[in-house]
């Protein structure tokens, strides 16, 4: 977490707590066992706020440049300044702050166990005795009880010249402090207190914690005893003593600091009742869930952010629309056409959107620029998505594009750049395959099909990445099928058209289900973009025994397509003027049909109508050795726009 986040953090934190105390107030809970309830929940909703709700997951567009083209001038610089880094150094004294505080908790227990070993055992012994041990210790100032299994209580030497009332009363409060594993709760309180020792809320929290725990073991010795005049004068003649052991990580007969209220408690015991605490409770519990809400609203914490990079020299100089914000949810990469950069054009490329109900940019005008740039743009900002709040409007967008040095860039060079992005993605299809591999999914296939077991949704806005996955929640457990991917293109479509869905193995049994925004593909130096990832993720069949998979040329197996089923021509990618040939690498099942569908290359605004088409074409059965085999091959599809 960086400073930023850590701010923001204990902001939320402060906005919960003072929540909560004005609610703990409004709804009158005085009950202290109530109260110890609440603030346990409270404290624990503090720490769930970074999981609350998603964090923010800003995009940032980035411009992309051929680095050897590209020449740096030293200019000559005074010697720099002494810089500090003061988020550094913050957050090298909050973790400082962290060690020190484990290391006194370290210190605590090393004492506990030295005064364990020193004690001597209570003479007389007590009944109490029976469930722990009771020692007593010079060490002490004060009655402290520790451990679980072998629960020890500890006894300063002055307290064997109390009157045997007082005795009674003390042992009693420490053995309920045994009954209730109090030293657990107190353990994992100073490990929060450790992590969070620089924020003061939560101390303060923790002693509401301390002293609601205190009060309700008060009230449990008052209707165990009866005795309330015994107990008064016990906890006052503990009060007398020495110095408090601050350092023992267990629960104290008394802090000084709580004397005043605990003795009030007692001779003002509030009940309540327990309709009464119910409804107190369900009202404070909801209104908790609200300020959470609130906090994490206002206050998100921020993730990395999300990069889209668009192509060679290429900005965006200028976004402007009536109402003053740009309200981009996700957007195309633009890329720079190949036969211009050749050429040296470059400049600037003016278009006018009209963005639809749903925000989807509907139609696209350029208003100046070299048309050799043009198409490029237009291509891109055709697949752009706004907030809703600036729906039905137009917007007036400036691409700037640079060539490196202004000078024309070689198809030597541009061959170099094409070849180092198909090693990038080749390397990205082999790890994705090697981490299939560590992961076991290339073994035998189970006899039950994978279910879906996470939702994920990349490179769109917080608010479309909160409705989908509100609307997506359903699929969750549910098996991989063609009907349950159709539901979640169409659940996915129906916030943005643009959304690509697949399903990513993560399991022997379990997929995630993956929703992303067309930003997030590779630009290319044609144009268009890279691939984006796997529609579907393919993972080899390797079933035990005879080979199951043959792989063959994409001509062979077009000689055995039985059913083919002709593509439409998407309107928009007519309107762009886009054409070209969409690839892709499947299996074909046994039975003929496309098992698995990988996207290898194409234009993006061709892909989707390739795919519906692709699905549901049916080959023969290939055989081998007389048995039928699935096929690994590539498929071809070919746009081409009439003149």
């Amino acid at each position: 977490m960086n400073l930023d986040n850590l701010l923001l953090y204990s902001a939320q934190v402060c906005v919960v707590v003072a929540v909560s105390g004005v609610v703990a107030k409004l709804a009158r809970l005085r009950s202290p066992d109530v109260r110890l309830v609440w603030w346990q929940l409270v404290l624990l909703s503090c720490l769930a706020l970074p999981v609350v709700r998603p964090w923010n997951v800003p995009q940032v567009y980035v411009q992309t440049s051929v680095g050897q083209d590209i020449s740096i001038t030293p200019v000559a610089h005074a010697a720099p300044a002494v810089h500090i880094d003061w988020a550094r150094v913050v957050l090298f004294l909050v973790a400082a702050g962290i060690t020190w505080r484990l290391l006194l908790l370290s210190v605590g227990f090393v004492r506990l166990s030295r005064y364990r070993r020193n004690g001597v055992p209570l003479d007389p012994p007590s009944p109490w005795c029976v469930e722990a041990e009771v020692l007593v210790s010079d060490d002490v100032s004060g009655p402290v009880t520790f451990g679980v299994r072998n629960p020890i209580i500890l006894l300063p030497s002055r307290c064997t010249t109390f009157n045997a009332s007082t005795m009674d009363a003390i042992l009693c409060h420490e053995i309920l402090h045994v009954r209730r594993r109090d030293w657990l709760f107190t353990i994992a309180e100073e490990l929060v207190r450790a992590a969070l020792w620089f924020h003061p809320a939560v101390w303060w929290v923790l002693a509401e914690i301390q002293l609601a725990r205190e009060e309700t073991v008060d009230q449990s010795v008052i209707e165990m005893t009866h005795e309330r005049e015994s107990y008064v004068d016990a906890l006052l003649t503990i009060a007398s003593g020495g110095r408090e052991s601050e350092l023992a990580p267990a629960p104290l007969f008394l802090r000084r600091r709580h004397l005043k209220q605990r003795v009030a408690s007692i001779f003002g015991q509030v009940r309540m009742s327990a309709r009464m605490k119910i409804a107190a409770f369900t009202i404070s519990t909801v209104a908790l869930a609200a300020a959470c809400w609130l906090a994490t609203s206002a206050l998100p914490l921020q993730a990395a952010p999300q990069e889209v990079q668009d192509a060679l020299g290429i900005s965006i100089e200028g976004i402007s629309n009536d109402n003053g914000d740009a309200g981009i949810l996700h957007r195309r990469s633009v890329g720079y056409p190949e036969d211009a950069m050749v050429k040296g054009i470059q400049g600037m490329v003016a278009v006018l959107v009209r963005i639809g109900g749903d925000g989807a940019v509907s139609d696209a005008t350029i208003l100046s620029g070299p048309e050799e740039l043009r198409k490029s743009v237009l291509q891109s900002v055709l697949e752009w998505h706004f907030d809703r709040r600036v729906a039905n409007s137009t917007q007036q967008i400036v691409v700037r594009f640079r060539l490196p040095n202004g000078q024309p860039v070689t198809r030597e060079r541009l061959v170099e750049e094409q070849q180092r992005l198909e090693v990038l993605s080749r390397a990205q299809v082999l790890r994705d395959f090697n981490m299939d591999k560590l992961a076991g999914l290339t073994g035998p296939q189970p006899a039950s099909p994978r279910t879906i077991d996470k939702i994920v949704v990349n490179g769109v806005s917080q608010e479309v990445r909160w409705a989908l996955m509100d609307k997506l929640q359903p699929l969750v457990g549910k098996p991989v099928a063609q009907e349950t991917m159709d539901l979640a293109r169409q659940t996915a479509r129906s916030v943005d058209g643009h959304l690509l869905v697949r399903s990513m193995a993560t399991s022997k049994t379990g997929s995630t289900l993956v929703v992303s925004a067309p930003a997030a593909a590779t630009p290319m130096t044609d144009g268009s973009a890279a691939p984006p990832v796997p529609v579907e993720r393919m993972v080899p069949d390797v079933t035990a025994g005879a080979p199951s998979q043959i792989r063959v040329g994409g001509d062979v197996s077009q000689n055995n397509l039985s059913v083919k089923v002709n593509p439409v021509y998407p309107p928009m990618a007519k309107q762009a003027r886009v054409q070209g040939t969409i690839r892709f690498e499947v299996v074909i099942a046994k039975d003929g049909t496309i098992r698995n569908l990988h996207l290898v290359s194409g234009p993006p605004l061709l892909v989707q109508s390739a795919i519906e088409a692709v699905r549901q074409w049916v080959y023969k059965p290939t055989l081998l050795n007389g048995n039928p085999v699935e096929v690994i091959t590539t498929i071809d599809v070919n746009y081409t726009l009439s003149e």
